[in-house]
């Protein structure tokens, strides 16, 4: 697994994203994090421990790190930014409210892109446990799994057979 993550992140490097690294052997996630998304990958925790931002090449997309759940990154977007859209779109509408919070209860956002539109990667913590899925605008619970665990994802993106 660690193999496969560094893999990734040595080619993420020599196709010109912004990464940069740390050695962080204690990965701190905020207790709502921790509290909301109790199964989250060893995978992605692997990531969260080597990388502190993973920024693709034409600064449109990138991945989730510790800062941004921390709600310390530089970024313009919070890590749940497209839930906060939806319930917002939602107004007051309670069970549409529910149902955006139940969804997103089960997908930790591990990726955004704002390239064309609002578009995002999560982790499937319930059923299709560890498995990544893809949304996007308007519909952004309505979602395609595209790997079955994190570093398949990783490896998907090397090979150009997702859109990222």
């Amino acid at each position: 697994m660690k193999d496969r993550i560094e893999k990734f992140l040595k080619w993420a490097e020599d196709n010109g994203w912004n990464v940069k690294r740390h050695q962080n052997t204690d990965v701190c996630l905020p207790d709502n994090i921790i509290s909301r998304y109790p199964s989250i990958s060893k995978e992605y925790i692997e990531f969260l421990k080597s990388v502190n931002v993973c920024i693709a090449p034409d600064d449109s997309s990138w991945f989730l790190c510790l800062d941004d759940y921390n709600g310390v990154s530089d970024s313009a977007y919070s890590w749940n930014e497209i839930e906060k859209l939806c319930l917002e779109e939602a107004e007051n509408d309670e069970e549409w409210k529910q149902e955006i919070t139940e969804f997103w209860d089960c997908h930790l956002p591990v990726y955004f892109s704002v390239k064309s539109g609002y578009a995002y990667y999560a982790l499937n913590t319930t059923g299709e446990s560890g498995s990544i899925v893809h949304g996007y605008e308007p519909e952004f619970e309505e979602t395609d799994i595209v790997t079955t665990s994190f570093v398949d994802f990783l490896d998907a993106i090397m090979k150009n057979s997702i859109e990222v």
